[in-house]
């Protein structure tokens, strides 16, 4: 349900090469889903700021491309 998809997304705390082409793989729904969590998790993870960010531009410039 969605308590689990939102556990599910806390525990995405980087970006990495091998996360973005999974990704790449899912629906736009399931893309945006993940985007959508991040954005929130972003105002708790203030150390993790920069991974965060960093992982928000990437998938930006990727929805802008869909």
């Amino acid at each position: 349900g969605p308590l689990a998809q939102h556990m599910k997304c806390r525990q995405r705390l980087t970006c990495n090469s091998l996360q973005l082409l999974a990704l790449k793989e899912q629906a736009r729904a399931q893309l945006q889903h993940w985007f959508c969590c991040q954005l929130q998790l972003s105002r708790y993870w203030q150390s993790n700021e920069n991974i965060i960010e960093n992982c928000l531009r990437h998938h930006a410039e990727y929805l802008r491309t869909m």
